[in-house]
């Protein structure tokens, strides 16, 4: 049944490439959807396509009756923040509310591997360092400012004064922003980047507001231009979004949206059996047998891009000991961990054939990296030549099935002596504690950063970036990095890439343990929503919930 599902999505995505338009410019430029140098990011010819994610849903039938609010269920990851600026805004489920509100310059098209026009209509670029981009100019944000060229260029430069959040890293390559006219910005990088579009996609990348920081200090990153707005807020427990009517993109079929956080596991699926959601992320695996043959409910099934896997703190002097990492990955057994952490239906075990470092979907990604295997003797002949003194080790983790994996690697650990506990938190808290250059963790548990695109990969796991959370820094890396970001030439970055794999792959700042299989619960009629393999980029803009004639 897998397999057949896994082929069908195949060919629905290898069809969705045959219906792309080419927006190339007559001047052989870079303009629209097309941009020159970024052929890599679509990842449709060599990697398998992740399942169920991707492609927009068909529109509702001509004249359908919508429900005018839709409950979200969002799972243990807390919205502690709206604030893109905040490295505790750096949490998947805040990244979908960011879509809800802010628009980008431009989108990433999962299903087909292009880039779409957002703010911007087109651009164009003559040698990936100089950048035009020409803007909508019917956009007003949510205080009612026109949006220009202005807006982009404060943004930028704005997100310079926040170094530790994920806004500063998408907008980093960015050494002068020149605005030409109130809808022409030329974007000039301190050097080439052929991967400079993969930052411009992501959720944080969002255009704010000069007079909204000014005039609303408290909740200036709460204003947008995107078709929902942000009418309320509480820190953990809820979002509620209301529709921008005088979007520029029309409107969106529902009134109201909200994403509500249910802490406790074990109400969830009583919670979504009530009716008091629309649409769930966070049931337990082991509870969908309450939903698989009700007419009244759909299952929609996704895996992750990420692995899941354990992160050790390069910059720890204990945890950058390969003998004791080594120690480490030796002891446990990844099937063990998956199976007990997320149960039969929420895991997919990493075969020898699977064990590269980075996501199943990157471009690029190498499969024939040998995978270390559980070997308890080895262990110990690692953990006695490292530097290990009987330090107790902290295992942190985010709560959930990913508390389950720390308490079985608490458990491999103690087998070879190592002692150990595991530390649960929120996810805003775990990351804060995860900044890189103020790293105060020893191992986590959490899916490494594994963006479909190969340049992202690289930027947000092996450089100077928010996203890196293992503070692993390799100045070789980094000058290859620079090589693949100078070229268009695909041969060249697929040996840049794979060369920076294999130098990973015998490095393990993080190694992965298991393949995560989501399954999310909606009412039966709800559509609209355009899900993806990396969990911040969801898209729940167009969701809707068909009422009964």
């Amino acid at each position: 049944m897998k397999k057949a599902l896994l082929i069908l999505l195949a060919l629905v995505m290898a069809l969705s490439l045959f219906a792309c338009k080419d927006n190339t410019s007559s001047d052989g430029g870079q303009t629209g959807n097309t941009p020159t140098g970024n052929t890599p990011t679509g990842n449709t010819q060599q990697n398998s396509p992740p399942p169920s994610v991707g492609v927009a849903p068909e529109p509702p039938p001509e004249g359908a009756q919508f429900a005018e609010h839709i409950e979200i269920m969002q799972d243990a990851m807390i919205t502690a923040v709206i604030d893109a600026f905040n490295p505790a805004g750096d949490v998947a489920s805040t990244h979908w509310i960011y879509t809800m509100f802010t628009d980008k310059l431009m989108v990433y098209n999962e299903a087909d591997g292009s880039f779409e026009p957002q703010l911007a209509t087109e651009w164009s670029t003559n040698d990936n360092q100089t950048f035009i981009f020409h803007l909508r100019d019917d956009v007003y944000f949510h205080n009612g400012d026109h949006f220009t060229a202005e807006d982009v260029k404060w943004t930028i430069e704005i997100s310079r004064e926040f170094p530790a959040s994920v806004v500063y890293d998408r907008w980093s390559a960015v050494a002068e922003a020149n605005v030409i006219d109130p809808y022409t910005i030329e974007l000039v990088l301190h050097a080439p980047n052929t991967g400079f579009y993969s930052a411009l996609v992501w959720p944080v990348s969002g255009i704010y507001s000069s007079r909204a920081y000014r005039e609303q200090p408290d909740n200036w990153t709460w204003i947008g231009t995107g078709p929902y707005i942000v009418t309320d807020f509480s820190t953990g427990a809820y979002t509620a979004l209301t529709r921008n009517d005088d979007w520029w993109g029309g409107v969106m079929p529902t009134k109201t949206i909200t994403f509500r956080n249910v802490i406790e596991e074990a109400v969830r699926p009583l919670m979504m059996l009530d009716g008091d959601f629309d649409y769930s992320l966070g049931i337990n695996p082991d509870d969908l047998d309450l939903f698989d043959d009700s007419p009244d409910f759909q299952l929609i099934r996704r895996r992750l891009n990420s692995p899941i896997c354990i992160n050790f703190n390069m910059s720890d002097p204990l945890m950058s000991d390969l003998n004791f990492r080594m120690a480490v990955i030796h002891s446990l057994n990844g099937g063990e961990m998956g199976l007990v952490a997320e149960g039969e239906r929420g895991y997919a075990e990493m075969t020898e054939l699977e064990g590269g470092v980075w996501g199943f979907a990157t471009a690029y990604r190498k499969t024939d990296i040998p995978r270390p295997q559980q070997d308890l003797d080895l262990a110990r002949q690692y953990l006695a030549q490292s530097s290990y003194n009987g330090e107790t080790i902290v295992i942190l983790n985010p709560g959930a099935a990913l508390s389950r994996g720390a308490a079985m690697l608490q458990t491999y650990l103690e087998q070879i002596g190592v002692n150990c506990v595991v530390d649960t938190t929120d996810q805003p808290s775990m990351m804060a504690q995860l900044g890189i250059g103020n790293n105060q963790s020893h191992i986590h548990v959490f899916p490494c950063p594994s963006d479909l695109n190969p340049f992202s990969m690289v930027r947000n796991n092996y450089t100077v970036s928010s996203a890196n959370r293992t503070s692993y820094i390799n100045p070789e890396i980094e000058e290859l990095f620079a090589r693949a970001s100078a070229s268009t030439d695909p041969e060249v970055h697929r040996a840049v890439f794979y060369e920076i794999q294999d130098i990973v792959s015998g490095v393990y700042n993080s190694y992965p343990i298991f393949w995560k299989d989501f399954t999310d619960v909606a009412k039966s009629g709800v559509s609209g929503f355009i899900l993806s393999a990396q969990s911040q980029f969801h898209n729940f803009r167009g969701i809707y919930r068909l009422l009964d004639d």
